[in-house]
């Protein structure tokens, strides 16, 4: 690798919606972060920090925040039934969240050795996909 590029230490995102809807901000402020959409234009998620928000573009608000304290969110991804969020922390583990309330559903520990980095669900819902700090992926 010749370079690479650092994300800036804090940085503001921007959704637009079709007129006559305003656009909305919010700002984040660490590196780590990451999006993912439900299958449809009205929800997606981010995670930067701490937490995981979900976001509802029609009505350009923020709907759920989950929130573990002291670590951070590397990934997250939808399972494509919908009813979980999949998360990816710094302490290794993998979380699940229920998309609607927040509520832990399961947390899968020792995932990954150096924390878990990026996550992806398989489209049957079988399966997650994650890689860590060390390199493996699982």
């Amino acid at each position: 690798m010749h370079g690479s590029i650092s994300p800036p230490s804090s940085f503001c995102l921007s959704f637009f919606s079709s007129p006559p809807l305003p656009h909305f901000r919010t700002c984040l402020t660490r590196r780590s972060w990451t999006a993912s959409h439900f299958g449809t234009a009205e929800l997606f998620a981010t995670c930067a920090k701490k937490d995981i928000r979900v976001w509802h573009t029609l009505s350009n608000r923020e709907l759920l925040r989950i929130t573990v304290p002291n670590m951070t969110c590397h990934g997250i991804d939808f399972m494509r039934d919908g009813k979980s969020i999949i998360s990816g922390w710094d302490d290794g583990k993998i979380r699940a969240f229920a998309p609607e309330t927040g509520r832990l559903i399961y947390v899968i520990n020792n995932a990954h050795r150096i924390g878990v980095t990026a996550i992806a669900t398989t489209s049957d819902c079988k399966r997650v996909i994650s890689s860590g700090g060390e390199g493996e992926v699982s």
